[in-house]
């Protein structure tokens, strides 16, 4: 018969017991500090980047589901982001996803970066396969899957659920054009239903208004890293003084009284002010300080020994940090203070506040309200229809939009001025057909009528109506209504557009298959065209060589101003984006379509064929009933072959009706 002992025969001591107990997990930091190696084989130096550790305890708190880091680059916010995957997948192996902006840049993320990391591990070498097995743009080993997407491309992101979700550098995220969907949106919506998920992104910021990474930060709690003053210490973020008040705090410089200095001499004099106590400290203090600094979100306070109290105002399930370089360690506040005063209300400026500031940047069109821009451009004295005597040649661009089309004349001079005619809207193909035949009055005596017209068709769904649309319109021997699209800039080499031909099933003409006689696909030098108008509305004055004027009565349009301001240059993402999501740009792109149309009117040839418009002779009329006028016919000559200049010399025969 069996006894049950409930005492053990012979006593074992606390030390034996506690050696029989399971190894306690390290935390997440401590795992990182004690096991990550970066792909150029350093141990990873938490030391040096203090501040990550805040976002590491965040991904060990089950409370929390989604963490977001908006920061300036350098600053170890792809380190941290690949390291906190390799420390999950090694605790609880499961399937994870990295996503980043575009396919080279994942290869290099996974290939270049978390291979060679995983590699000189010593904790998850063991579980990796030959080198020869590596994918570019997956990871698997033996214990777990991690796959790659990148934006743009729904066959990457569809059909998983990753509980390690990890998005770099999301506000390069790009859309697909056949999705409307945002796809930031939906990369997070991959694995939501799995109850400990875990999402990170990062990414530097872009423009204010379409900066994703700014939406998630500021939705969640929205955190600062405050370090404390070694002389009073008060606590307070690191921040660049933007003002001419020393008293204000922050990063500070020597300046003249009228606030101005020079790169060298903000260097040279660069020193941290406390915000509290006004006493300056430099470089020899920031590591130290930082080393003791202290997360803090909005709605919560920080006293002098570094304890939080208080409930952030979006608490909840959602983490979210900020940060810029005045902590990263590579760097002194000279640096910083030089990199200021050098790009700062410069073209630059975008990168420094971006890539250095760590904050969304706005654009001067922003600045800009859509008065003052109709104030500055609105400057000329003809009437509606009415083209001005300087104007060579008028050109049309129909913007497409669901149930309306976006209608602008422009009337062009030798001197490559463009001059508003009119803009609208109407709501059919019939209304589009009647404004490329609109015959306008001219100032000169006679009238005129636009020679070629350029549609859209940059919406896939309707590419093939919008060029059956042309087909109908057109007239092989002119006036002319082309198909236009616009096109990657990379491919333009400067130039404003190409023209291809086009074939019976609305294709551009292979060798073999035959073209549609007079019918052309215009692609739109988007880079050229964009640099352009920009010009237009900030740097040129209207009437300049290469600007563009409108008549007076324009400036009571505050739709078409402020969708002329509603785009800029992303120098991060290499993309014009919309500031405004609710604001479109459809009179902005037909402006600039209508300046690809008179390159494309005179072949890229202004000296040879912008010649100016002549007026018509004097005639001895017979008598005429009254109300009836002279009307002017426009004869062309026959277009030329594709590649060519095809300007064609108008001449106005005066009918005597």
């Amino acid at each position: 018969m069996l006894t049950c002992v409930s005492e053990p025969i012979l006593p074992l001591s606390k030390y034996v017991t506690s050696s029989l107990d399971s190894p306690k997990r390290l935390s997440s930091w401590d795992w990182i500090n004690q096991h990550a190696v970066t792909h150029k084989g350093d141990p990873f130096d938490g030391a040096s980047f203090p501040y990550l550790k805040g976002i590491a305890d965040a991904w060990d708190d089950p409370r929390v589901r989604r963490i977001a880091f908006r920061a300036c680059s350098r600053v170890g916010k792809t380190e941290i982001n690949l390291a906190l995957h390799a420390c999950a997948q090694h605790h609880d192996p499961d399937t994870g996803m990295i996503v980043t902006p575009t396919e080279r840049l994942l290869q290099k993320t996974i290939k270049d970066r978390l291979w060679p990391s995983l590699e000189l591990n010593s904790e998850i070498r063991s579980s990796l396969p030959p080198k020869h097995l590596r994918a570019a743009t997956k990871c698997r080993t033996s214990t777990f899957i991690t796959h790659g997407a990148w934006s743009g491309s729904p066959v990457t992101l569809g059909d998983l659920d990753p509980k390690y979700l990890h998005l770099l550098e999301v506000s390069k995220f790009s859309r697909d054009d056949s999705d409307e969907a945002d796809t930031v949106e939906l990369t997070l919506q991959r694995g939501s239903e799995i109850v400990d998920r875990k999402v990170f992104m990062e990414s530097t910021p872009t423009l204010v208004g379409t900066c994703a990474i700014s939406r998630y930060v500021e939705a969640g709690t929205n955190r600062h890293y405050f370090v404390p003053c070694p002389h009073c210490g008060d606590f307070s973020p690191l921040e660049v003084n933007q003002t001419n008040d020393r008293r204000a705090g922050g990063l500070w410089w020597e300046k003249d009284k009228d606030g101005r200095t020079t790169p060298a001499r903000a260097y040279r004099t660069a020193t941290y002010v406390c915000p509290h106590c006004t006493n300056n400290w430099g470089d020899e203090h920031r590591l130290a300080q930082i080393r003791k600094g202290v997360w803090v979100a909005p709605g919560e306070v920080i006293d002098r020994t570094g304890t939080v109290t208080g409930t952030p105002h979006n608490d909840g399930p959602d983490e979210s940090f900020n940060l810029n370089r005045l902590y990263a360690p590579t760097f002194t506040f000279g640096d910083v203070a030089k990199e200021y005063v050098t790009k700062i209300g410069t073209e630059h400026a975008q990168d420094l506040f971006n890539g250095w500031l760590g904050l969304p940047y706005a654009p001067i069109r922003r600045q800009l309200e859509w008065e003052d821009l109709a104030k500055r451009l609105c400057v000329g004295g003809w009437n509606r229809g009415t083209v001005p005597e300087q104007c060579f040649a008028l050109t049309v661009a129909i913007d497409v939009q669901i149930d309306h089309f976006v209608c602008v004349t422009l009337g062009f001079c030798p001197n490559k001025v463009g001059y508003l005619i009119d803009f609208g809207r109407v709501t059919d193909w019939q209304g589009v057909k009647e404004w490329t035949v609109q015959v306008y009055d001219c100032e000169d005596g006679g009238t005129v009528s636009p020679m070629l017209t350029l549609i859209d068709a940059k919406d896939g769904n309707r590419k093939d109506e919008i060029v059956d649309a042309c087909r109908d319109m057109n007239n092989d021997r002119g006036p002319f209504v082309w198909p236009s699209m616009g096109q990657n800039p990379k491919s333009f080499n400067g130039s404003f557009f190409q023209r291809v031909n086009v074939d019976s099933q609305n294709h551009v003409v292979k060798k073999g298959s035959r073209q549609i006689d007079g019918l052309q696909l215009v692609k739109v030098g988007t880079a050229i065209s964009q640099d352009w108008l920009n010009n237009c509305l900030f740097n040129r004055k209207p009437g300049e060589r290469n600007s563009i004027i409108f008549p007076a009565w324009a400036a009571e349009s505050r739709s078409l101003h402020e969708q002329l301001l509603n785009e800029c240059w992303d120098a991060k993402t290499g993309l014009w984006t919309q500031s405004d999501r609710t604001t479109p740009v459809d009179f902005r792109d037909a402006v600039r379509y209508a300046r690809v149309g008179i390159e494309t009117y005179v072949g890229g040839d202004w000296a040879m064929n912008a010649t100016r418009r002549r007026t018509p002779a004097p005639t001895k009329r017979k008598p005429v009933h009254e109300g009836v006028g002279a009307t002017v016919k426009r004869i062309t000559e026959a277009s030329r072959p594709a590649g060519s200049s095809f300007i064609r010399k108008p001449r106005y025969v005066v009918n005597n009706q």
